[in-house]
C-alpha cells in the first residue's frame, strides 16, 4: 500500500484500496466477502465503488474494467499496478486537501483564510475543516500547519513534500510544471558533469527533489545545519565548484545563499547513490554517527555468524563489502530518509525471514536495540539491511547452508534435470551433492533409504506442485534448525 493516502478523499481512498487489492489478488482470489472484511466495508458500498471506478476507469484506461460475478468473485480486465497508480494521481488532483496543500507551497506570501478561500472556490467552514486535517497530517511527521503554512526544520519540510509528490506523481506526470524547463536544464547539468547515467527512477527522484528545493528557495526558504565536511571544498574542489556553478547559472535570480543549497544536493546525490560516497566528505557529528551505526550492526553480524578458519579471509572481505553500503542505509537515515512508497508489507517480511533465516535473525536483533524508530522506518531499514546482507555475504560462508543430496532412480540425464530444477531454489542458500556425506541434511529421491539418517523427501516422477511445496518448507526447517 502506498503511503500519504490521507490526502485522499475518503470515498476516493476506499476506491483506490478496493482497486490495490484487486491488482494484488488477480482474477478469481479476490471475493466480495474478502473484500468487505479487509476494508471493514458493506456490500452495497463495495458495490458503489465499483461502480464508480468503472466510471473512472472508462476516462483513464478505457480498456480497464472491474465486474462482480454471480458468484461474488472480482473479476478485472486490464487493472495493474500501472494502472492503480495513474487511478491514485487522479484522485488525489481532485482532493481539496491537496489542493490546499499546494496553493500554500505555491504562494506562500498569500496567507490569509480569504486567500485560500478563492483560490480554492470554498467556504470559510470547509476551510477550516481542511486546515485541521493538514495539522494532523504534518503532525504525525513532526511538522505544524501554522498561519496556514508549513513550519518546521526546513531539510524535514522538503522531505515531506518530496515524500507526497514522489509518492503519487513518480514518472506518471510532472508536479510543479512551470519550474520544468528550469529544473530541465538543473538535472542536465548534474548528469553530464558528474556522469550520471539518469534512468527513469534516478532521473524522476533528483528532477522531484530539485523542484521541491527551487520552490522552496523562491519562498525565500533555507536549509538549515551543516552536512559536509568543514574543509570538502578544500579536499573535494571540482565536487564542489561544479555543483556551485550549476546553482550559480540557474539559481542566482533567487537572490538567495547558495553554499547550503550546493551542500543539501550534494548530500542527496551521495545519500541516494548517485555519487560515490566516502565517509570523510560528512560533516565530523554527522560522520560519527554513521560508523557508530554501521559498526554496532557489524557487531551484529560477527555475533551471528560463524567464522570458519577456513573462511576468515572471505568473511574479513564481504565485512569490508558491507560496511560500505552500511554507511550509504545509515547516511541516507540520518540525512534524507524517505518513506519507502510501497514494499512495507508483512508477507514480505515473513518471505525474507523463511528463505534468509540468519540474516533475518541478525537485522531483529538489531532491530530490536532501535525502539525508537516508527514501524514503517524500522521496516524500510530492515529491507536495506537484508538487501545489503545478501549482496555482500557470500551464501556459502553461512552456517545455515543447506546440502542436498540429488538421486533419482530414472538414470544420469533425469539427475541431471532435477539438479537444475532444485538449483532455482539456490536462493535458500543450498548446495547440491552428487554423493551422500556427513554434511548431507536432505536425501532427494524417488527412492527410500532405511539406512540413511539424514532427512529423506520421497518424491513422484515428475513431482507434484505439492512435493516442490513440501521440498521448500523442509529446506526452511532445515535451515532454522542450523540456527
Amino acid at each position: 500500500m502506498e503511503i500519504h493516502n490521507e490526502f485522499l478523499e475518503l470515498n476516493y481512498r476506499y476506491q483506490y484500496y478496493l482497486l490495490e487489492l484487486v491488482a494484488d489478488n488477480g482474477d478469481y482470489y479476490l471475493t466480495t466477502a474478502k473484500a468487505m472484511k479487509i476494508l471493514g466495508l458493506s456490500k452495497f458500498k463495495i458495490s458503489q465503488y465499483v461502480e464508480n471506478i468503472n466510471v473512472d476507469l472508462a476516462t483513464i484506461s478505457p480498456e480497464s474494467h472491474l465486474v462482480i460475478n454471480g458468484d461474488g468473485m472480482f473479476e478485472s480486465q486490464q487493472i495493474n499496478e500501472a494502472v492503480v497508480r495513474k487511478i491514485r494521481l487522479a484522485y488525489l488532483k481532485d482532493s481539496t486537501l491537496f489542493k490546499l496543500l499546494e496553493f500554500s507551497l505555491m504562494n506562500p506570501k498569500q496567507t490569509e483564510t480569504a486567500d485560500f478561500c478563492d483560490a480554492l472556490f470554498i467556504g470559510k467552514t470547509k476551510f477550516y475543516e481542511l486546515r485541521k486535517e493538514m495539522v494532523e497530517v504534518t503532525s504525525q511527521f513532526g511538522l505544524e500547519f501554522s498561519k496556514n503554512q508549513i513550519v518546521g526544520p526546513e531539510n524535514q519540510i522538503r522531505q515531506f513534500i518530496f515524500e507526497v509528490y514522489y509518492s503519487y506523481f513518480n514518472g506518471i506526470e510532472k508536479p510543479f510544471e512551470m519550474l520544468q524547463e528550469t529544473v530541465d536544464q538543473i538535472v542536465t547539468a548534474i548528469g553530464q558533469q558528474y556522469q550520471i547515467e539518469l534512468l527513469p527512477t534516478t532521473d524522476t527522484k533528483l528532477e522531484i527533489f530539485v523542484k521541491v528545493q527551487y520552490l522552496r528557495m523562491r519562498g525565500k526558504a533555507s536549509v538549515d545545519g551543516r552536512l559536509l565536511a568543514v574543509d570538502f571544498k578544500e579536499t573535494q574542489p571540482v565536487v564542489w565548484q561544479t555543483m556551485l556553478t550549476i546553482l550559480t547559472e540557474h539559481y542566482q535570480l533567487l537572490n538567495v545563499p547558495l553554499e547550503a543549497e550546493a551542500e543539501s544536493l550534494l548530500t542527496f546525490l551521495f545519500a541516494e547513490g548517485y555519487l560515490t560516497l566516502t565517509t570523510n566528505y560528512l560533516d565530523a557529528g554527522l560522520q560519527t554517527q554513521i560508523l557508530e551505526k554501521s559498526e554496532q550492526f557489524l557487531n551484529q553480524v560477527r555475533l551471528g555468524l560463524e567464522r570458519r578458519p577456513i573462511q576468515s579471509a572471505e568473511f574479513d572481505e564481504a565485512l569490508d563489502r558491507l560496511k560500505g553500503h552500511l554507511d550509504q542505509i545509515h547516511m541516507r537515515m540520518l540525512t534524507f530518509y524517505v518513506e519507502p512508497t510501497t514494499f512495507i508489507d508483512e508477507n514480505q517480511l515473513a518471505y525474507f525471514a523463511e528463505s534468509n533465516p540468519l540474516f533475518h535473525q541478525i537485522i531483529q536483533d538489531f532491530m530490536n536495540q532501535q525502539k525508537t524508530l516508527a514501524w514503517r522506518k524500522q521496516a524500510s531499514l530492515y529491507y536495506d539491511y537484508m538487501f545489503a546482507c545478501i549482496e555482500d555475504i557470500p551464501l556459502r560462508i553461512l552456517k545455515d547452508r543447506v546440502y542436498i543430496c540429488v538421486d533419482f532412480s530414472q538414470g544420469k540425464l533425469y539427475n541431471q534435470y532435477m539438479r537444475k530444477m532444485v538449483n532455482y531454489f539456490n536462493n535458500l542458500n543450498i548446495e547440491l551433492q552428487t554423493t551422500i556425506n556427513e554434511q548431507t541434511d536432505l536425501y532427494l529421491s524417488d527412492f527410500y533409504s532405511s539406512a540413511l539418517t539424514c532427512e529423506q523427501l520421497i518424491w513422484k516422477n515428475p513431482p507434484t506442485v505439492h512435493n516442490w511445496q513440501q521440498f521448500g518448507d523442509i529446506v526452511v526447517a532445515l535451515k532454522k534448525e542450523k540456527l
